[in-house]
């Protein structure tokens, strides 16, 4: 079968974001599409030459080889099941393996106020690797391939807006002991606060009541 340093892992994560969510919690909601790719090169000619590319789906995708990718700032994590498992395994003749699933994460985010309304908020997604250290998988970036795109009926959050697409991705290493480094990749998510439904709804209000009040005198 081989071992795990003998086989070219790459991770390529090619994500949409379908809804996002930054409520008061201090967390916000991903619905992605995310795609990974590696080499492996046991699977070499294991399709006829007539046969380019193999499509399964299904309880299939679990008898190969999955990177297991985690999302190490979640709070909760799924795949969509509907109607079936979205998830796909396209494998190559040259042993090129595709992954992809569709999955929904709700990630925590720590929101700084001290400049509010006037704030900004930085939200990350971390992707880690979890089970095989950075010597047997490291997450790489595929050369000329979009690394993250959004869906053109994104919606994005009624209170916040996105400042741009993430401007921020970073590939690294997170040691749990003095032995062990885990590849991570990371992303970021920038958004600024709407002022105008707070001046709106609290402000011009608060404003008229005061005004009132001086009318009694």
């Amino acid at each position: 079968i081989g071992t795990l340093p003998a086989l070219a892992k790459q991770f390529r994560p090619t994500m949409y974001l379908v809804y996002g969510s930054l409520p008061c919690l201090q967390d916000f909601t991903v619905d992605m599409f995310l795609s990974q790719q590696w080499v492996d090169p046991r699977l070499e000619h294991l399709l006829p030459e007539s046969v380019p590319e193999l499509i399964l789906c299904g309880d299939l995708v679990y008898k190969f080889w999955l990177p297991l990718t985690i999302v190490r700032n979640s709070k909760k994590t799924r795949v969509h099941d509907s109607p079936s498992t979205n998830s796909v395994l396209k494998l190559y003749r040259n042993g090129t393996v595709n992954y992809k699933i569709r999955l929904e994460t709700t990630c925590w985010c720590t929101l700084d106020l001290s400049n509010y309304p006037f704030d900004n908020q930085t939200c990350q997604v971390i992707f880690e690797q979890f089970g095989h250290d950075s010597r047997n998988v490291k997450y790489q970036e595929q050369p000329n391939r979009a690394r993250l795109m959004f869906a053109p009926q994104c919606s994005y959050p009624t209170k916040f807006k996105l400042l741009s697409n993430p401007t921020s991705y970073e590939l690294s290493c997170f040691k749990y002991d003095n032995e062990s480094q885990y590849s991570v990749f990371k992303i970021e998510f920038r958004f600024i606060r709407h002022i105008e439904p707070i001046i709106i709804q609290s402000h011009i209000p608060a404003g008229l009541i005061v005004i009132i009040s001086w009318l009694g005198f």
